[in-house]
Protein backbone atom coordinates (compact mmCIF):
# COMPACT_ATOMS: atom_id res chain seq x y z
CA UNK A 1 0.00 0.00 0.00
CA UNK A 2 1.30 3.21 -1.16
CA UNK A 3 1.43 6.22 0.58
CA UNK A 4 -1.19 8.37 -1.79
CA UNK A 5 -3.49 5.06 -0.59
CA UNK A 6 -3.19 5.55 3.21
CA UNK A 7 -4.27 9.21 2.35
CA UNK A 8 -7.34 8.16 0.81
CA UNK A 9 -8.99 9.50 -2.15
CA UNK A 10 -6.73 12.79 -1.63
CA UNK A 11 -3.81 12.66 -3.95
CA UNK A 12 -1.01 14.30 -1.71
CA UNK A 13 2.90 13.86 -2.93
CA UNK A 14 4.64 11.78 -0.66
CA UNK A 15 7.97 13.90 -1.04
CA UNK A 16 5.50 17.04 -0.37
CA UNK A 17 5.13 15.98 2.91
CA UNK A 18 8.55 15.13 3.66
CA UNK A 19 9.91 18.71 2.56
CA UNK A 20 7.20 20.51 4.42
CA UNK A 21 8.27 18.65 7.87
CA UNK A 22 10.36 20.78 8.57
CA UNK A 23 8.73 23.60 8.26
CA UNK A 24 5.52 22.54 10.33
CA UNK A 25 7.77 21.53 13.12
CA UNK A 26 9.53 25.82 13.09
CA UNK A 27 5.91 26.67 12.89
CA UNK A 28 4.60 24.95 15.82
CA UNK A 29 7.76 26.21 17.96
CA UNK A 30 7.17 29.75 17.32
CA UNK A 31 3.98 29.45 17.76
CA UNK A 32 4.58 27.59 21.07
CA UNK A 33 6.92 29.97 22.19
CA UNK A 34 4.65 33.14 21.61
CA UNK A 35 2.15 31.45 23.61
CA UNK A 36 4.67 30.73 26.72
CA UNK A 37 4.26 26.89 26.30
CA UNK A 38 7.50 26.70 25.29
CA UNK A 39 10.86 27.18 26.88
CA UNK A 40 13.88 28.48 24.83
CA UNK A 41 16.06 25.12 25.76
CA UNK A 42 18.85 25.60 23.22
CA UNK A 43 20.37 28.68 22.13
CA UNK A 44 22.41 29.34 19.64
CA UNK A 45 26.45 29.39 19.57
CA UNK A 46 27.14 31.72 17.43
CA UNK A 47 25.75 35.40 18.43
CA UNK A 48 24.50 38.30 16.17
CA UNK A 49 27.51 41.55 15.89
CA UNK A 50 24.79 43.37 17.87
CA UNK A 51 25.05 41.21 20.76
CA UNK A 52 26.27 42.63 23.81
CA UNK A 53 27.02 40.89 27.61
CA UNK A 54 25.27 43.85 29.27
CA UNK A 55 27.20 44.18 31.57
CA UNK A 56 30.79 44.72 30.14
CA UNK A 57 29.64 45.84 26.81
CA UNK A 58 31.63 43.39 25.00
CA UNK A 59 30.61 41.42 21.79
CA UNK A 60 29.16 37.57 22.79
CA UNK A 61 31.51 35.97 20.24
CA UNK A 62 29.57 32.80 21.16
CA UNK A 63 27.71 31.29 23.26
CA UNK A 64 30.13 28.63 24.79
CA UNK A 65 33.72 27.88 25.16
CA UNK A 66 36.82 27.54 22.24
CA UNK A 67 38.39 24.24 23.09
CA UNK A 68 41.55 25.39 22.15
CA UNK A 69 45.01 22.73 22.33
CA UNK A 70 47.95 24.85 24.35
CA UNK A 71 51.59 23.89 24.52
CA UNK A 72 53.55 24.27 27.94
CA UNK A 73 55.27 27.73 28.24
CA UNK A 74 53.46 29.51 25.46
CA UNK A 75 51.71 32.43 25.99
CA UNK A 76 47.78 33.00 24.60
CA UNK A 77 46.66 36.45 24.78
CA UNK A 78 42.96 36.22 25.07
CA UNK A 79 40.25 38.85 23.68
CA UNK A 80 38.06 40.42 26.34
CA UNK A 81 35.91 42.62 23.76
CA UNK A 82 34.69 40.25 21.31
CA UNK A 83 35.65 41.81 18.11
CA UNK A 84 38.83 39.90 17.49
CA UNK A 85 38.38 37.94 13.76
CA UNK A 86 40.67 35.42 15.55
CA UNK A 87 38.72 33.95 18.46
CA UNK A 88 39.18 33.28 21.17
CA UNK A 89 42.92 35.37 20.91
CA UNK A 90 43.34 39.11 20.53
CA UNK A 91 43.68 40.71 17.01
CA UNK A 92 43.82 44.56 18.36
CA UNK A 93 40.07 45.04 17.64
CA UNK A 94 39.92 46.49 21.25
CA UNK A 95 42.01 49.36 20.27
CA UNK A 96 39.23 50.44 18.08
CA UNK A 97 36.47 49.76 20.23
CA UNK A 98 37.98 51.30 23.32
CA UNK A 99 38.27 54.58 21.09
CA UNK A 100 34.87 54.54 19.57
CA UNK A 101 32.71 53.33 22.38
CA UNK A 102 35.22 54.81 25.44
CA UNK A 103 35.90 51.89 26.80
CA UNK A 104 38.86 50.24 28.40
CA UNK A 105 39.36 46.87 27.02
CA UNK A 106 42.35 45.07 26.68
CA UNK A 107 44.01 41.30 25.56
CA UNK A 108 44.35 38.98 29.08
CA UNK A 109 47.90 36.97 28.68
CA UNK A 110 47.60 33.61 29.62
CA UNK A 111 51.04 31.08 29.83
CA UNK A 112 50.08 27.81 29.68
CA UNK A 113 52.21 25.59 32.18
CA UNK A 114 51.30 22.11 30.76
CA UNK A 115 50.10 20.75 27.43
CA UNK A 116 46.76 19.96 26.74
CA UNK A 117 42.99 21.35 25.86
CA UNK A 118 41.28 24.19 27.52
CA UNK A 119 38.10 26.03 27.14
CA UNK A 120 38.18 29.60 26.29
CA UNK A 121 35.26 31.37 26.81
CA UNK A 122 33.23 32.75 24.44
CA UNK A 123 30.43 35.34 25.85
CA UNK A 124 33.47 37.10 27.46
CA UNK A 125 31.35 37.44 30.24
CA UNK A 126 32.91 34.45 32.49
CA UNK A 127 34.26 35.96 35.92
CA UNK A 128 37.31 33.37 35.45
CA UNK A 129 38.48 34.56 32.55
CA UNK A 130 40.16 33.51 30.07
CA UNK A 131 38.36 31.08 30.83
CA UNK A 132 34.76 29.36 30.25
CA UNK A 133 32.50 29.25 33.45
CA UNK A 134 29.44 28.73 32.30
CA UNK A 135 28.25 31.86 32.07
CA UNK A 136 27.15 32.01 28.49
CA UNK A 137 23.73 29.89 29.50
CA UNK A 138 22.02 32.60 31.80
CA UNK A 139 23.22 35.44 28.70
CA UNK A 140 19.31 36.70 27.72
Amino acid sequence: MSLAQTLGEQKVNPVAIVVSLPLMFTAYRILQRLSGGGKETAKPKSADVDTFDLKTRARVAQRGPYAVDVVAGQTYYWCSCGHSKNQPFCDGSHKQVNEEQKTSFKSLPYTATETGTKYFCGCKATKGAPFCDGSHSSLP
